[in-house]
């Protein structure tokens, strides 16, 4: 929800913590996070929904093993 926060800082650290953990995320992590992400995926907020697929995209970078 912070993702579409209408306060500019507050969306950019929350995109910083969020590369962040992907970068660190195990198989077991995937596996815990990819719901939520895909839920986010469906937010009415745009900045939101953007937020999550950039989330995705990283754990397809990142873990695409665990992702598949």
């Amino acid at each position: 929800k912070i993702f579409g926060d209408a306060v500019e800082e507050l969306r950019e650290l929350s995109t910083q913590v969020l590369n962040l953990a992907m970068r660190r995320l195990s198989g077991y992590g995937v596996k815990k996070i990819l719901p939520a992400l895909i839920e986010g995926c469906n937010d009415s907020n745009s900045r939101s929904k953007l937020s999550n697929l950039n989330a995705l995209g990283s754990i397809a970078y990142c873990a695409s093993k665990q992702l598949a």
